[in-house]
């Protein structure tokens, strides 16, 4: 699947001449990374042309038109019976915390770090002001994030079925009280029914709120080498690998990793990232 397994061992010169082995190796990638591993293989060659070493660029050659990418199952929401059948299951401790999941279309984030005092029954409002991420309390990653959702009437019959505690001010705790870890959660009481992430999807389709589980594409990010740098020579390992070393040694840089690596996401069932 990796590039340099397939195209290391070539000089600049004969990976020029490639464009046929590169476009059939690319007909067995799969479909679902084959974007991001051509956009990396691309992205390291476009420093090979810029630097004068070969004259195109052999992917951007072997790319012939738009591929068709198998589309991922629609994700249907969770019906009110089925939400309901799912919170008698979980009991009294987490059912509640489902259906309000449902209602509001909170993150398992908000959930973790809801508190009381984020409740106003009388005007009836659920106000997100925290989120739990890493174990830890933090502010909302966007002003959009720091909301206020309506809160329904099964919303608040389901903060009424909570049993009351004194020794923490979160809405949906722990069992010992402290903050709830949704990923033990989701291993250890939902799966493999479902992702947490669901719930929020079916209060976006209920009620209309806008949902949080798209992401934006990732900012682009400059690959211009400093000017006293000298460009390499050889095959496709050797400008890989000079290539990477100078965006390890350029100030302000968060990741180090290799281009052509391909870190795959972990995606939970039913399609929602958690």
């Amino acid at each position: 699947m990796r590039p340099l397994d397939a195209f290391g061992d070539r000089s600049l010169a004969d990976l020029g001449r490639s464009v046929a082995d590169i476009a059939a190796w690319q007909a067995t990638l799969p479909d679902g990374y084959r974007t991001k591993i051509l956009g990396a293989f691309s992205q390291v060659l476009d420093r090979a042309v810029a630097w004068k070493l070969v004259s195109e660029n052999p992917v951007r050659l072997a790319r012939t038109g738009k591929r068709r990418v198998a589309r991922r199952r629609e994700i249907e929401p969770f019906t009110r019976p089925e939400i309901d059948r799912v919170a008698a299951e979980l009991g009294p401790l987490y059912g509640p915390m489902v259906v309000f999941a449902s209602e509001t279309g909170l993150r398992p984030g908000e959930l973790a770090a809801l508190e009381q005092r984020d409740i106003d029954r009388d005007p009836g409002v659920v106000c997100v002001r925290r989120v739990i991420s890493g174990g830890r309390v933090k502010e909302p990653k966007t002003e959009l994030s720091r909301r206020r959702v309506p809160l329904t009437a099964r919303a608040a019959a389901a903060l009424d079925l909570l049993p009351r505690r004194l020794d923490t001010r979160l809405v949906f705790p722990s069992p010992r009280g402290g903050v709830l870890d949704m990923h033990n959660f989701a291993r250890r009481d939902w799966h493999p029914p479902s992702s947490p992430g669901d719930c929020l999807l079916t209060a976006s389709t209920t009620y209309a709120i806008p949902s949080p589980l798209t992401r934006s594409p990732p900012g682009s990010r400059s690959t211009n080498s400093p000017a006293t740098w000298a460009p390499p020579s050889g095959c496709l390992k050797c400008i890989t690998r000079t290539w990477s070393g100078t965006q390890r040694r350029r100030p302000g840089r968060s990741s180090t990793r290799t281009p052509l690596r391909v870190r795959r996401g972990t995606t939970s069932l039913r399609g929602c990232r958690f």
